[in-house]
């Protein structure tokens, strides 16, 4: 194959490399061909030159193809690793180790088949193995540690994966499904929906006792601030009959059992706002003596269903 031929099949490999760690090793083979035998010139004064202008490749990229093929046999590249994996391991000055390693990702491998023939680990479980497994382990050892990372990665990806609750359905109030898609999940979602619906709450009148005990309709005025201490945030309401104001500590909590499980202070707090009411919706733990002892309770679901602001009280 002569000089134009190979520079036009690299170029075809390199644009393929990122999702092929066997291409990855085929073009590293033909980069070091031409780099020993100096097949860039004369169009080209060095090797840096040339991989620079066909290919727009720095010198270190182009080594670390080269490196990939050394360090590998050809065989020992499986049809799922990519060039990141490869570039890692070939990082491993110790050959023995890194047959080592290699073998047991190939292991973990054959009992993890992908069904998209996607690898079944991530680049950052092969940086783990290779920063934890030692010169002196066997390759059973480390074919069980490389499964326990993976495991591990597996794990905490999982718990940062976005979860999204139903849609948000409600006749009432079509304008908010545009704003906010999905029912909360958590109780930063609910401060979020809390905040988009507050100038539509504002229009809505509610019950709540004044100072003197007695109850007297108000509506949400302001909201002075939210924090992450508790309580969690303060709103001022104002009075339909005199327009008179005073400010409110409220808590916001998913479901408003959790109230409880986080053992907030009772007194220290005026009203429950959740998505859902799980303590005073449920007649049995409603009787219950802590339960009677809560703030009132605000749950957002209920004002979509029934399109009022309803407060549940002991």
């Amino acid at each position: 194959m002569d000089h134009t031929a190979v520079t036009a099949h690299l170029k075809d490999l390199i644009k393929q490399v990122q999702n092929s760690g066997r291409t990855a090793w085929e073009a590293g083979g033909m980069l070091k061909s031409v780099r020993d035998s100096r097949t860039f010139s004369p169009g080209y004064a060095s090797f840096q030159a040339y991989t620079q202008q066909e290919f727009n490749m720095k010198e270190r990229t182009a080594q670390s193809y080269i490196k990939i093929h050394e360090s590998f046999l050809h065989d020992e590249v499986s049809p799922v690793m990519l060039f990141t994996h490869l570039r890692r391991l070939s990082e491993i000055d110790n050959g023995a180790l890194r047959s080592r390693l290699i073998a047991a990702i190939r292991e973990f491998e054959r009992q993890h088949p992908t069904k998209d023939g996607s690898p079944p680990y991530t680049t950052e479980d092969i940086v783990a193995l290779k920063n934890v497994v030692s010169q002196e382990e066997d390759l059973v050892s480390v074919a069980t540690t490389f499964k326990s990372l993976v495991q591990s990665s597996f794990d905490a990806r999982q718990e940062r994966v976005i979860k999204l609750g139903n849609k948000l359905v409600t006749s009432r109030f079509p304008q908010l499904t545009n704003v906010f898609e999905y029912e909360p999940v958590s109780e930063m979602g609910l401060v979020g929906l809390f905040c988009v619906m507050f100038p539509l709450l504002k229009e809505y009148p509610f019950e709540f006792e004044n100072l003197r005990g007695k109850k007297e309709d108000y509506f949400f005025d302001s909201i002075k601030f939210i924090q992450t201490a508790f309580p969690d945030t303060c709103f001022l309401i104002r009075n339909k009959r005199d327009n008179s104001r005073r400010e409110i500590h409220a808590e916001f909590e998913h479901r408003s059992r959790n109230f409880v499980n986080h053992k907030h202070p009772h007194a220290e707090c005026s009203l429950i706002v959740c998505w859902e009411d799980t303590v005073r919706s449920n007649p049995k733990r409603a009787q219950e003596k802590w339960a009677r002892s809560l703030p009132p309770i605000f749950a957002l679901k209920d004002f979509f269903t029934t399109g009022q602001i309803s407060f549940r009280s002991s």
